[in-house]
């Protein structure tokens, strides 16, 4: 996060949070993790996220997950996800606090 990359307050914060719902580590592998984070609202919607997300899925070396999260999907298993994140990518709004939870060396395309 701009003017945070620094913080060790921010990073003792998602450790802890990590550490405490005991969300497990993941080993990476060589394919770049990309992570959609979807909206199922009347707002704020991408507008060709089909096509975005079939741009995404023809690159070779990129494993594609497009996500919602809501109240039917479990907080944990929502920072689970985020520590199999390599690049983010979602629309500007409150969904992309899940970055805090990212690993180290992710990025995040805010739209």
């Amino acid at each position: 996060m701009y003017g945070c990359e620094r913080s060790g307050l921010i990073k003792a914060f998602t450790q802890h949070v990590l550490h405490r719902l005991k969300v497990p580590e993941v080993a990476r592998n060589s394919s770049v993790r990309v992570t959609f984070l979807s909206r199922e609202t009347a707002h704020r919607n991408v507008i060709n996220e089909e096509e975005l997300l079939e741009g995404l899925a023809a690159e070779p070396k990129v494993t594609l997950r497009r996500v919602v999260f809501n109240d039917k999907m479990p907080f944990q298993k929502q920072l689970t996800l985020m520590q199999n994140t390599d690049i983010l990518i979602g629309m500007h709004g409150a969904g992309l606090t899940h970055l805090l939870f990212l690993p180290d060396g992710a990025a995040v395309f805010e739209l």
